[in-house]
């Protein structure tokens, strides 16, 4: 079993967060909180805002730590996950298709019914929570 770091954001604005739908592999077309694995020898904050670049084309500002979660990958690894509460401070919401087939702006509420047939780590939704939406 290996272990993986993650390491990912609530982009907020407006009452409102970003959702990415998966484009590869066993997670092809699962919804999910925008994050990536951390690169050896990168610091969380700096692969933050680098996966949710990648992943939404926005630019972002980290203002704090929502919370760390662990699961069980649908490959068998452990897999904790740094989540973290950040503000847009630029860019545009836009995917890449080869990693990401659709992103969304999407209410608190909303993504906590969604069912855990289409999200990627149930688990991490209770970050919603935990930011007190």
């Amino acid at each position: 079993m290996l272990l993986k770091i993650i390491c990912g954001a609530l982009v907020i604005k407006d009452n409102e967060f970003v959702i990415v739908q998966e484009a590869q592999g066993l997670v092809r077309g699962l919804w999910n909180i925008p994050a990536g694995h951390l690169d050896l020898d990168e610091n969380i904050h700096a692969g933050t805002i680098r996966e949710i670049k990648e992943e939404t084309g926005l630019d972002i500002k980290i203002e704090g730590l929502v919370g760390v979660y662990q699961h069980k990958s649908k490959l068998g690894n452990n897999v904790v996950g740094f989540y973290f509460h950040t503000s847009v401070s630029g860019g545009e919401l836009k995917t890449d298709p080869e990693e990401i087939m659709d992103a969304k702006w999407v209410t608190f509420e909303d993504f906590l019914n969604y069912n855990d047939d289409i999200v990627r780590a149930p688990p991490y939704r209770r970050s919603c929570t935990d930011t007190g939406h």
